[in-house]
């Protein structure tokens, strides 16, 4: 997995062995985790074995007000 222009804790759009997600991305030693914010779901240690590709990253989140 390419991550040249992402920095650790962003929340990143990825694919993992064909299946996509929304993650927060953590970079530590070399090691890449995608992390989820709910507490449901396991993180997700990405390792060569594995085909995944960073699609986007999250920029902006917008929010409606009611």
């Amino acid at each position: 997995m390419v991550v040249a222009n992402i920095k650790d804790r962003c929340i990143v759009i990825a694919s993992v062995d064909g299946e996509q997600t929304v993650k927060r991305i953590r970079l530590d030693q070399g090691r890449i985790t995608l992390a989820p914010e709910n507490s449901s779901y396991e993180p997700i240690a990405i390792t060569e074995s594995m085909h995944s590709k960073i699609l986007g990253a999250v920029l902006f989140i917008i929010r409606a007000v009611y």
